[in-house]
């Protein structure tokens, strides 16, 4: 059994309790997927369903109320269909975990007495007085998703580690991913080369400055026009990185947050100094792929691994065999619908 299994348990919820039956609603790869599997999931995504309706459709769902025709379906209705998506979206991830060692059952049932067993362990454990770290009761919701992540993240591991491996990255994917997505993974490894107008003015004169170098903006002046125009001012170049303006308060981080937007030529809007103004013109944008590449590394690998893992579930998804009992699913429900 996977290590995270005797690291929780579950306190199974009032309506899985509740429920004696243990029957069979659809069949994958040769796998069960109960009504109690179904109605966990409903639990789960109810809020999800009831804030469709009411965004899409100004439903607001009482408990009389999922059972109304609203388009295609009634809620509850979507809501059965929703919940039996996510259990055997789930079931592919566990089924592939018990082909690869990872997890001994894929059953539900066997899923939660293991859960109960953890659960009267813990607490046997506080009642002799020893150390039990994490909760001492878990909840059904806050365990499976737990093992699910548990899950996902074992079998990226495991299908990633050499070159023969389904899920495994060459040097060369990453590259080719990062010339796909550059917009997404330059921004601590982008310079901005500008011209900078300095404009020195009293902590008086200030507003009237400001309104004068607006004034200028809204002409369409350079900034060697408005350098004309006030005593002392300073024209001269500089280059700005994104790293260096990772203070949410500083001036640079102003500036910065300006230039992303604008195009070569454009002008920045006044930013205030201690001395005065300064007024940016944007001259060039550069970024440094190898450094962009060293920086987000690790941050690619996980995103391709994720997309990667992801078309391989539903991929493989496909190919198991999939026969749903619509009559004994639309018999399905939990409280309040």
């Amino acid at each position: 059994m996977i290590g995270f299994l005797l690291l929780a348990g579950v306190l199974l919820s009032g309506y899985m309790l509740a429920r004696t039956s243990d029957e069979q609603v659809a069949e994958l790869g040769g796998y069960a997927i109960t009504d109690q599997e179904v109605a966990f999931h409903m639990e789960r995504l109810k809020p999800t369903v009831e804030n469709e309706f009411r965004v899409k459709s100004q439903v607001t769902l009482g408990k009389g109320d999922w059972t109304k025709q609203v388009g295609d379906l009634p809620p509850l209705g979507v809501l059965q269909e929703r919940a039996l998506e996510q259990a055997v979206r789930d079931k592919v991830v566990m089924i592939l975990a018990r082909t690869h060692g990872l997890l001994d059952t894929v059953d539900f049932s066997g899923l939660t007495a293991s859960m109960e067993a953890e659960n009267r362990e813990r607490q046997a454990a506080v009642q002799r007085g020893e150390v039990v770290y994490g909760l001492v009761r878990f909840t059904l919701e806050s365990y499976y998703a737990h093992m699910l992540v548990s899950l996902e993240s074992g079998l990226k591991q495991k299908l990633s580690q050499h070159p023969e491996d389904l899920l495994y990255l060459e040097r060369g994917d990453v590259e080719s991913y990062y010339e796909a997505h550059a917009s997404e993974w330059t921004a601590m490894a982008t310079q901005y080369k500008v011209a900078k107008l300095t404009v020195p003015v009293s902590q008086e004169g200030k507003k009237e400055a400001a309104g004068v170098i607006t004034k200028l903006a809204a002409k369409n002046a350079t900034l060697e026009e408005m350098a004309g125009r006030f005593t002392g001012a300073v024209l001269q170049t500089e280059l700005l990185a994104e790293e260096s303006s990772a203070n949410l308060n500083s001036p640079s981080y102003q500036v910065v947050s300006q230039l992303r937007g604008l195009h070569p030529g454009e002008l920045t809007s006044p930013v205030e100094t201690r001395e005065g103004f300064a007024v940016y013109r944007l001259e060039e944008v550069k970024v440094d792929k190898q450094k962009a590449l060293q920086t987000y590394d690790y941050q690619i690998r996980q995103q391709m691994l994720e997309e990667r893992f992801e078309a391989y579930v539903e991929q493989y998804q496909r190919e198991l065999p999939l026969q749903v009992n619509r009559a004994k699913l639309a018999e399905v429900t939990i409280p309040g619908t």
